[in-house]
């Protein structure tokens, strides 16, 4: 966990500055390093283990279309970012100076807005404006397999989370809509409507409550 005010103002501002627009940004495990996808297809990776030195140590070009979506796997140095060409892709950062690309999932049929590692990160979960998300299976990330199709919602997914367990994964959509899913085999689980478009939901650490947001500015 980093507190974003033991950042030096100067050197935060450097950071921002130095960067094509920021759509979506994501720390690793550790706070170490910290991923900031752009409007113009590229992920920059940053080292901000020590704010007064924080530098950035790789760019990825990604695709020539914008990054949406950045996450990090809990476990292992992979990063994994989608975005407008419709694909997902998984790199291994175990040196954040020479990033590797593992792998390329199968494209979506639309733009991919969100993207999340489970807890124990064996699994990764991406949620797309074709109205679908995908739970894959990413133990061994150069060989992905697909584990469950998410269909039901009738919009645009924006948000998605597991529960801390692993065993239900939540959706959030422009259709008003927040659903669960069992993460084995993507069964549907419960509905919630919402007074607006939902932007995104998350569980607490027990599981018990859950969260969500709208696109009024609602929890």
């Amino acid at each position: 966990h980093r507190d974003l005010h033991s950042f030096p103002t100067r050197r935060s501002s450097d950071l921002l500055d130095a960067t094509p627009q920021g759509l979506t940004a994501a720390f690793g495990a550790g706070g170490r390093l910290l991923a900031i996808g752009h409007a113009d297809g590229t992920v920059t990776v940053w080292d901000v283990a020590d704010s007064d030195r924080a530098g950035k140590t790789a760019t990825l070009p990604v695709s020539p279309a914008a990054v949406r979506a950045v996450a990090f796997s809990s476990t292992a140095p992979v990063l994994a970012t989608a975005g407008d060409d419709f694909r997902t892709r998984l790199w291994d950062l175990s040196d954040p100076r020479s990033p590797v690309l593992l792998t390329t999932l199968e494209p979506q049929q639309a733009t991919i807005r969100t993207a999340m590692f489970s807890p124990d990160g064996q699994q990764l979960a991406i949620g797309s404006d074709d109205h679908s998300g995908q739970i894959w299976h990413v133990n061994n990330p150069r060989q992905p397999t697909k584990a469950a199709q998410l269909s039901g919602h009738s919009n645009a997914i924006r948000g998605l989370s597991f529960s801390q367990d692993g065993g239900t994964i939540v959706t959030a959509a422009d259709d008003q809509t927040v659903r669960l899913w069992h993460t084995t085999g993507g069964a549907a689980l419960a509905t919630l409507r919402q007074p607006a478009p939902a932007r995104g939901a998350a569980f607490a650490p027990d599981g018990r409550l859950l969260v969500t947001g709208d696109d009024a500015g609602a929890l």
